[in-house]
């Protein structure tokens, strides 16, 4: 869109940034934007509207904190590269991910020059290295290299990696708690304290689990696990983290005869419980324009056992031709927005 209001010779015309979901008040009003793209890529957070909180979301570092338990701080470490990472829209005409980063941000070999020319002093803000914390996520034969799926146990490994010549007495305290999509933590599902030696220049790994007995009520509403790990001596503190996004369970849907307008057609959708307790509260909504004049809702399935399958059949008569979307989404007592989607060809 163009911005004469912005009166610059047209250099902020073109994509802008609207949020529908904003996060918090502009002018007194829960909105965000008309922010240019072109402003948050050059830092003129003097622009309306909303670009200083938009150029943070592309730009933020992450900066770890130890709060002790007389409100003493101790700076942990600060990440400069992980937010703004991959920011994606769809392919014209495909599904497929085009990465515009690009638009909203310099190249991050950028971003670390000014991270050590910070570090070295060279700016009006200047601040110490931090050194890098050596306890990492585990390697081969972790959670890292595996799925972690809802309505099964969690298996992870941390390792802690010894790289002097002293040996350690390490006190590690594992938390892991359900997030809500903005980052708030919902509920504790894990708090693990043990002590362990770390040899010199050796290696320890230790095993975790999170049963899904201690998960299921709290992520039903929640979309990933935080896990945090920090190891501690007298003198010094190691933290590293991890978040977890649960794999869904399945739900399949097919179209069972060819399609033509003005025709009954028949969808089948399939979902297998697989878990060994009674779903509840189960319903069904299946959506798709062109094919359905309003939203198909089955409300009335009440109760699927222990590893059963549910299989519905819904006729609908499409009244357009062309190629169609259709999406369909099961909620029961231990998942939400279980979803499945298929292109139907809708034939004249």
């Amino acid at each position: 869109m163009k911005r004469p209001d912005l009166m610059k010779g047209g250099i902020y015309d073109g994509w802008q940034v609207l949020d529908p979901t904003p996060q918090e008040k502009s002018e007194g009003v829960f909105c965000c934007g008309p922010a240019p793209v072109n402003a948050i890529l050059r830092g003129d957070t003097d622009v309306k509207y909303d670009v200083p909180f938009v150029y943070a979301e592309v730009n933020a570092d992450i900066v770890k904190w130890m709060i002790g338990t007389n409100g003493s701080k101790k700076k942990m470490y600060t990440d400069s590269m992980s937010v703004g990472q991959s920011i994606s829209t769809k392919a014209v005409g495909s599904w497929k991910r085009v990465d515009i980063t690009d638009s909203y941000k310099h190249k991050e070999a950028k971003a670390k020059k000014k991270q050590k020319n910070k570090k070295q002093g060279r700016l009006n803000h200047p601040s110490p290295p931090i050194p890098k914390p050596n306890l990492h996520p585990c390697s081969p034969h972790s959670f890292f290299e595996t799925k972690a799926i809802n309505g099964q146990d969690v298996k992870l490994s941390l390792k802690l990696s010894s790289k002097d010549h002293t040996n350690k007495v390490l006190s590690v305290h594992v938390n892991a708690q359900a997030m809500r999509y903005n980052g708030n933590p919902v509920a504790n599902i894990l708090n693990k304290v043990q002590r362990v030696t770390l040899l010199s220049r050796q290696d320890v790994a230790i095993p975790l689990l999170i049963p899904f007995a201690d998960y299921s009520k709290h992520m039903v509403n929640c979309d990933s696990i935080k896990v945090s790990a920090v190891a501690s001596d007298s003198d010094e503190y190691y933290q590293t983290e991890t978040n977890i996004t649960l794999e869904q369970p399945v739900i399949s849907m097919k179209v069972l005869d060819p399609v033509h307008v003005n025709r009954e057609m028949t969808l089948e959708v399939e979902f297998k419980n697989p878990l060994n307790e009674r779903l509840r509260n189960c319903s069904l909504t299946v959506i798709g324009c062109g094919l359905f004049k309003s939203d198909y809702l089955k409300s009335d399935l009440h109760e699927l056992e222990p590893n059963a399958t549910l299989r519905v059949k819904i006729t609908s008569t499409p009244y357009s031709a062309g190629l169609k979307t259709v999406v369909a989404d099961f909620d029961c007592s231990s998942f939400r927005d279980i979803k499945s989607s298929c292109i139907v060809d809708v034939k004249p």
